[in-house]
């Protein structure tokens, strides 16, 4: 089995080794302000979605708490009722 690249579940692990694996743990982490301000929802409004678990975050050490674009967005249009457009601004 010599020069094959040890696979596991179709992804190699090298390539996992080198951060290529999924998006969601590639895509950078942001504070609650700054994602608050990209969706043009209060702060407040992200911590409560955050402390009911409708928006998963991330907390680093013990006051640090992060969150993955991505996923809050995915989250947000769960929650968003059919035919309401969705406010972006840009960073």
């Amino acid at each position: 089995m010599a020069g094959k690249a040890r696979q596991e579940n179709g992804v190699s692990l090298a390539s996992k080794m080198a951060g290529n694996g999924p998006k969601s743990r590639r895509e950078p982490m942001v504070d609650i302000a700054t994602a608050a301000a990209y969706f043009s929802v209060a702060e407040v409004t992200l911590r409560r979605f955050i402390s009911t678990g409708k928006v998963k975050s991330y907390r680093l050490g013990r006051k640090l708490l992060r969150v993955r674009i991505g996923e809050v967005e995915a989250d947000l249009t769960k929650m968003r009722k059919p035919g309401r457009p969705r406010k972006v601004k840009a960073i």
